[in-house]
């Protein structure tokens, strides 16, 4: 049994707390008032419920617990210190403190302090408890730097992990520049380097506005603040990479050259800062041929894998392309890169677009434009398109400065830039490329020319700008080239496209009409002479056309056949219901006495009655077409020159006659009600109208996006549009 003695307080037995107990602070004062003296408790217990009656027994109360609370503590050093001993911190030079890898401060093994001492501290940086910490502080100021955890973490470093912002910033105001540098064991962070990754723009200032050294520490990952920052960056985190650029400094070893330069970069573009990677790039232009660290990646190869930064990937509908194209942005630089590393001496304010009144234009028209939600969207979007782009021409443009025409080349034709953007579809890079190297058309990657590998990924518009930027000669020279095993450009049209690319197309059979408009197209353009080439493997181009098609040629017969069935089912039963209203006419016919107007419909002479009849005369028509044109594809043979004008002509047709069909049996049914009703109830005609034209306008909004589509496809296809 071991006794403590406190103010004449005894404790008769202390169990053990087991290693994984410490630190939980509730268990262990179930433990500490389970020990207390019966006596004791009992008499709080009474002193509590008389404080009422005698004021003075509150102060011995207040007094009673403050005692309690003295026991605990005293407590957690006389038991816990046997069990931590063992994990002591080791704090340095005559402040007290530790960090590691500071040359500044070299431990020193002369001062051990338990770590036991610290817990009240520890609790009070884990819950934010400001005002139980400050009292800590001020019984002991050593605390302030002092190691508080075996993980090597100071009160600082613990609060702004648990987040707790407000007990951080009232910390970093009481504590000296060098504790600022403490670096936790584990991954050696500071506290910048957590901020940072938490993206609390405040709490970084006020460190680096302390200490400005901190900038420059790096962790076990051998990463600066600012890489921490761009590594977890997301929208929120914008703030705080802004201000690292500009107050980390460009010193040995710099985070803004070589590899290390070049990841970040890279960070900057996955997190679509490109207004951020356009001012470090213009900084530091050699980072354009140099690759990150571990994925050794070049910074053109990130931009590359981001399509949808660019207007040529983003699928923007009618209304949108309009507002687009009158969407004026703002490209200046915001001041706050300036200067970069140097917060004394800031500069001007570094402009893309110039001129002062163009300025000011735009900014009264941004100011306009963007209160729409829509339009404001439409302008971030437009905002990054050409930032994008922007730092696309200022690197093409510093690596045609920094090499030579060879060193160019093999530039290229050693990295994915080139295959990527065209893969992707983003014009805007091949179209740069080719603009300030016109040689990258002849080169090869993976033994693939770039025109091979346009057709191959089906983007017309890379191999219209690739055929466009050379001459005649050069052009015929191109489109004869084969690989490898003996496959020309006819060959790779005649491959089945990529189920990316077949996706953008609804339904089977017309993903077969666009891969025959394509095929076709190719066979004009490579001429007569080229159609008839074999490869190594004795097959040309159409039979290797037919062999990897066949399984789509087969779909697209069953989704035209399941189509027509569907469709012809509804033409076939409005025909029999308008045949059928044609001999019971609204309103009858006259049937009594010998008047030459028997059998003649009463409301022959009425304007209702002949809108009926013409309606109703349509309908029948119109159907009976439809069940024609969608019997005719059912019985069609299917071959693959079907797919590419004959087979989609007649489902237009179909579709159209059928459409027109449902609208004109509407308007019968409307005349018909406006007939029997119009006399005595002419009220109800406006609300029957209403209703009676939501079928149509359901099939409309449902069908007519398909029926333009085949339309649009079928007679004016965007593929070799320009030939």
């Amino acid at each position: 049994m071991q006794t403590l003695d406190k103010n004449s307080k005894f404790v008769e037995k202390v169990d053990i707390i087991d290693d994984d107990d410490l630190g939980n602070l509730e268990l262990f004062r179930e433990q500490n008032l389970a020990i207390l003296p019966q006596s004791d408790c009992e008499e709080d217990e009474a002193t509590l419920e008389s404080s009422e009656e005698e004021p003075d027994h509150q102060d011995r109360y207040i007094d009673n617990k403050s005692t309690q609370e003295d026991i605990e503590e005293d407590i957690m050093n006389e038991v816990l210190h046997p069990l931590l001993t063992p994990q002591l911190s080791t704090v340095s030079d005559s402040t007290g403190i530790s960090k590691m890898g500071s040359p500044n401060l070299q431990p020193n093994s002369s001062t051990h302090v338990a770590l036991s001492k610290y817990l009240p501290l520890y609790r009070a940086a884990e819950t934010g408890n400001w005002t139980r910490a400050k009292e800590l502080f001020e019984k002991d100021p050593g605390s302030l730097s002092a190691v508080i955890t075996t993980e090597s973490d100071t009160a600082l470093l613990v609060a702004v992990d648990k987040k707790k912002w407000i007990f951080s910033e009232e910390l970093i105001k009481l504590m000296p520049p060098e504790p600022l540098e403490l670096q936790e064991s584990v991954f050696g962070s500071t506290a910048l380097h957590i901020a940072a990754r938490e993206g609390n723009k405040k709490i970084a200032e006020a460190i680096v506005n302390k200490n400005p050294n901190v900038t420059q520490i790096r962790n076990k990952q051998d990463e600066v603040p600012l890489c921490t920052a761009t590594l977890s960056a997301s929208r929120g985190q914008k703030e705080i990479i802004e201000y690292l650029c500009c107050v980390t400094r460009d010193e040995e070893p710099s985070p803004f050259s070589g590899p290390e330069g070049a990841s970040l970069l890279c960070d900057l573009i996955k997190a679509n800062f490109y207004d951020i990677a356009l001012f470090l790039f213009r900084r530091y232009p050699k980072l354009v041929i140099e690759k990150t660290k571990n994925l050794q990646i070049l910074p053109l190869e990130a931009v590359a894998k981001r399509p949808f930064a660019f207007r040529s990937g983003s699928k923007l509908k009618f209304w949108q392309r309009s507002i687009y194209s009158l969407i004026q942005v703002d490209m200046s630089i915001p001041s706050r890169y300036g200067t970069m590393g140097d917060v004394e001496n800031p500069s001007e304010c570094l402009m893309v677009d110039g001129g002062i009144f163009a300025e000011f234009l735009t900014n009264i028209h941004n100011h306009l434009i963007t209160r729409v939600p829509c339009i404001k969207e439409l302008y971030a979007q437009k905002l990054v398109h050409e930032e994008a782009a922007t730092l696309v021409k200022d690197m093409i443009a510093q690596l045609k400065r920094m090499t030579t025409k060879t060193q160019a080349l093999s530039f290229f034709e050693n990295s994915s830039i080139l295959k990527t953007a065209i893969k992707d579809g983003t014009t805007e890079i091949v179209e740069e490329c080719l603009f300030r190297f016109p040689d990258l058309m002849w080169i090869q990657t993976n033994n693939q020319t770039l025109i091979q590998i346009a057709i191959e990924e089906r983007n017309e518009k890379i191999l219209n700008l690739i055929c466009e930027t050379s001459d005649e000669d050069d052009k015929n020279e191109l489109l004869s080239r084969g690989d490898t095993h003996g496959n020309g450009v006819l060959h790779f049209a005649a491959k089945l496209a990529s189920s990316t690319q077949l996706s953008f197309i609804s339904g089977a059979a017309f993903q077969m009409q666009r891969e025959m408009q394509f095929f076709k197209g190719m066979e004009k353009m490579v001429g007569k002479t080229n159609r008839l080439v074999r490869n190594k493997d004795g097959n040309t181009a159409q039979y290797l056309f037919t062999k990897e098609h066949d399984k789509l040629r087969k779909d697209g017969e069953e989704w035209m056949k399941g189509t027509s069935s569907s469709c012809m089912v509804v033409a076939a039963l409005i025909a029999t219901v308008v045949f059928a209203a044609a001999f019971t006419v609204p309103g009858g016919n006259f049937s009594d006495g010998s008047d030459s107007n028997k059998g003649i419909p009463i409301f022959l002479n009425n304007i209702p009655f002949l809108v009926f009849a013409v309606a109703d005369a349509l309908a029948l028509f119109s159907s009976i077409t439809s069940v024609l044109m969608f019997l005719a594809i059912l019985t069609s043979r299917y071959a693959e020159e079907d797919f590419l004008t004959s087979l989609p002509t007649k489902l237009i047709i179909g579709l159209g006659t059928l459409f027109f069909s449902i609208a004109a049996t509407m308007v019968a049914f409307g005349a018909t009600l406006s007939i029997v009703l119009g006399h005595k109830l002419a009220w109800i005609l406006i609300p029957i109208t209403l209703f009676g034209c939501v079928p149509v306008t359901l099939f409309a909004l449902l069908q007519s996006p398909l029926l333009v589509e085949m339309v649009s496809s079928t007679y004016w296809p965007s593929t070799f549009r320009n030939q």
